[in-house]
């Protein structure tokens, strides 16, 4: 379990972009956070993952607090995906693979095994000795689903996955993510500024405004408060679905 406490950060002095968040992520589960641009989604994630130091309280992986773990040993158990990771034109599909565990430094033999068991879920093997710059965009998104599934961490943090796929490549992913999150017995904290595919696809909506936490709910009573979180009208939400 990976959680915040008592947890503010800020970009600049007295303008918090996160103030006093209390939260914990649930086991086997996908949550969601959602909100407005800007509402501080995408840097509690970056705190989680810890590539930001929190201004004031804490993240715990574990009950442990983050910064006293080992980077090895965080790098086996936490894996982070940026919105828009930066990928060297030569690589591979297969390199791409290989730098996810590059911090684990494990023997070559373990890599090739959990790299080509990865490929081989995520339906890229044929894609390994491409270039990622070579890919349609449906084959770059399943190949950075394979990256950050690779470090075979039992927590995920995505930030804005599959955002520019169709719907129905948006499905067929995200419907992959779920399937191996039970096979793996991962958890999976993501960012989706699509409220309608975070209440389809989540497992827990995680709403924040204002840089605090106001809910931690399953889709269905979530999807009462998306409106005040949102700041819409009541007539937003047509037959179960919001139009933004």
């Amino acid at each position: 379990m990976i959680e915040a406490i008592d947890l503010s950060f800020a970009y600049e002095p007295g303008k918090p972009i996160l103030k006093n968040i209390n939260w914990s992520s649930v086991p086997e589960t996908v949550s969601v956070l959602a909100g407005v641009n800007g509402c501080g989604k995408s840097t509690l994630l970056k705190c989680l993952a810890g590539l930001f130091v929190p201004d004031k309280g804490e993240i715990r992986l574990d009950g442990v607090p983050l910064k006293k773990i080992p980077v090895k040993q965080r790098a086996a158990q936490v894996a982070y995906l940026p919105q828009n990771p930066v990928i060297p034109e030569s690589f591979t599909v297969r390199e791409l693979l290989e730098c996810s565990r590059y911090s684990l430094r494990d023997s070559a033999g373990h890599r090739r095994e959990i790299i080509g068991r990865t490929m081989e879920d995520c339906g890229i093997s044929g894609l390994a000795e491409r270039q990622f710059v070579q890919l349609s965009g449906g084959e770059k998104q399943r190949a950075l689903l394979a990256f950050v599934l690779a470090r075979d961490a039992r927590i995920l943090l995505l930030d804005e996955p599959f955002s520019a796929l169709d719907p129905a490549a948006f499905r067929e992913l995200f419907s992959l993510l779920i399937r191996l999150k039970k096979e793996r017995s991962i958890s999976v904290v993501t960012v989706l500024h699509d409220i309608n595919r975070a209440l389809n696809y989540g497992d827990r909506i995680v709403g924040i405004k204002n840089g605090a936490v106001q809910f931690d709910l399953t889709p269905e009573t979530a999807a009462e408060k998306v409106p005040q979180l949102y700041d819409l009208p009541d007539n937003s939400i047509v037959n179960g679905k919001f139009f933004l």
